[in-house]
């Protein structure tokens, strides 16, 4: 059946460490990147106007097409387009400066 022949590539998969170590590290990438997604729309009220607008629209539109990728006919490849707005907005989570951060007054940014 089409579950035991799935279970048995999974299995396999597991036995090499360089693929149970790449898979690791997939997943270490993954959770870095979603919870830099989370802090940002969490920080949401302390960004600028403009970031504000930037935040929403790249989540929107990678929000937009993870759900067209998302069925049947779901493959990773539809997928790709919506990781880089998703690093975006991740960047914007971990290294924008926010309140407790903000620029000096007198620093100028051009």
């Amino acid at each position: 059946s089409y579950s035991a022949s799935v279970d048995q590539r999974i299995e396999k998969i597991l036995r090499s460490p360089l693929m149970s170590t790449l898979i690791f590290v997939q997943f270490l990438f993954l959770l870095f990147i979603w919870s830099g997604v989370a802090r940002a729309l969490w920080r949401l009220k302390t960004f600028h106007r403009r970031d504000v607008t930037i935040i929403l629209i790249a989540v929107g539109v990678a929000l937009t097409l993870l759900a067209l990728a998302a069925g049947p006919e779901a493959q990773a490849r539809f997928r790709i387009p919506a990781i880089p707005m998703i690093a975006l907005v991740a960047a914007f989570g971990w290294f924008a400066p926010g309140p407790s951060r903000q620029l000096h007054p007198s620093t100028t940014i051009t």
